[in-house]
């Protein structure tokens, strides 16, 4: 609750009670049997909100509980001093309440309840001419019981609506950035490719080439169209993902025979690089879908060669623990920032948002990888590196099935492995 918010309304719930308590000694029977009663009844209220409007707001909510069993205690002495029409000071306890259930919560509000009751029935029984004293109590509290109950309910339901506007509003709010994303990166990655693609179409439309010439605009034209199939097969992707619509054929598969296959599709992509697979014969089978986990790698060791020095090597580990096979990609680049470990895998999220770096990229890789992993009821997380070591571990984590993969089918590798182009 805004304090600001807090103190205006108690000031104007005291201080209009202190109002209409000066304005009710005019009517008949407005002070009950004193006069003095009535007068310190209102003009404590009225002094009351002048208190809260002028330093309510730097009032803790205990503060405010103590201020609410005050005016309690307060109203009860008048209607006791107020003789056998004082009772009429009890709709003074309403406006207590009324405050109470909109400010404090439950036991709060039970505890200031229990206030009034206890204190109003000692005026009752002590007052010593009040008629039919139980009976007044018991409607008294009663209504004021399900008035209070009413009014905190209602105040329940319109915070719950606030709070699902204001999620609303937030939702709006990223759905308008991911749209702004969307289109900067869709026309920051179409506009190289489509450029590249027309100007060696104008090239082999305008002007006679040499064959060897025709040979490299058309290897062009070829390499930037599937850049963007690429592009388009993976924002279909990440659409998929987003309905929750990823289609998988799961089975138990070779994870070894998987890794292995990335890993070399990768030496083809990276040149003299060398990218290392490290794993042990005989690793269990997951529980996965093969071509989407052949993806899942694929994407991340497109990662590795991209964000990291071309120097440096890529590593895939495997290994197994009790219940699963994690799979580790690692590489010697920037690293990733401890606040972006989890961002990073948002839907056109990008470490370096404006390109400074030159590199490209959908900023959908780890986002489809996240949602291929979840589908295939798995895990991945970036792990931390050591104290000042360069590098970023992307770790995905895959369940195992019951049976393991025959350790001739890890292609003829010995027992434990630790693979690079050269091997």
């Amino acid at each position: 609750m805004d304090p600001r918010l807090l103190a205006r309304a108690g000031a104007a719930l005291f201080g209009l009670g202190g109002v209409i308590g000066f304005v009710a000694l005019l009517l008949p029977g407005g002070a009950g049997t004193s006069v003095a009663a009535a007068c310190a009844t209102s003009g404590a209220a009225l002094a009351l909100g002048v208190v809260l409007w002028g330093v309510g707001s730097r009032l803790s909510l205990l503060a405010y509980q103590a201020i609410a069993a005050t005016a309690t205690t307060l109203v009860s002495v008048s209607a006791y001093y107020g003789g056998a029409e004082g009772w009429l000071n009890g709709f003074y306890y309403f406006w207590i309440g009324l405050f109470a259930a909109y400010f404090f919560r439950s036991a709060q509000i039970a505890f200031q309840l229990a206030v009034v009751a206890v204190e109003y029935g000692l005026v009752l029984r002590y007052g010593g001419e009040f008629r039919h004293g139980a009976l007044v109590w018991f409607l008294t509290v009663t209504t004021l019981g399900v008035t209070t109950a009413l009014v905190a309910f209602l105040r329940n339901r319109l915070e719950l609506a606030l709070a699902l506007e204001h999620e609303r509003v937030e939702r709006l709010e990223e759905l308008d950035r991911l749209k702004d994303d969307f289109l900067a990166t869709v026309s920051h990655e179409l506009r190289t490719p489509v450029t590249a693609v027309y100007g060696a179409a104008e090239t082999l439309r305008m002007r006679p080439v040499d064959a060897e010439t025709r040979e490299e605009l058309l290897r062009i034209v070829h390499a930037e169209a599937t850049r963007l199939v690429e592009l388009t097969n993976d924002l279909l992707q990440s659409t998929s993902i987003e309905r929750g619509a990823v289609r998988l054929t799961v089975s138990d598969v070779d994870v070894l025979a998987v890794a292995a296959g990335a890993a070399e599709a990768a030496r083809l992509r990276a040149g003299p690089r060398p990218v290392h697979l490290h794993a042990p014969a005989g690793v269990a089978t997951v529980r996965a879908d093969p071509q989407r986990l052949r993806q899942v790698l694929s994407n991340l060791l497109d990662n590795a060669l991209k964000y990291s020095p071309a120097e440096e090597p890529i590593e895939l580990e495997v290994h197994e623990t009790e219940s699963a096979v994690r799979l580790t990609v690692r590489d010697h680049g920037e690293g990733v920032p401890p606040q972006e470990r989890e961002r990073i895998f948002e839907k056109f999220h990008r470490l370096d948002p404006h390109m400074r770096r030159g590199i490209g990229g959908s900023g959908l890789g780890l986002y489809i990888v996240r949602g291929l992993v979840e589908a295939m009821r798995g895990r991945v997380w970036i792990e931390p590196t050591a104290l000042g070591a360069p590098g970023t571990a992307v770790v995905v984590e895959l369940p195992r099935s019951e049976q393991r993969a025959p350790a001739s089918e890890a292609r003829g590798d010995p027992p434990a492995t630790s693979r690079s182009p050269g091997a």
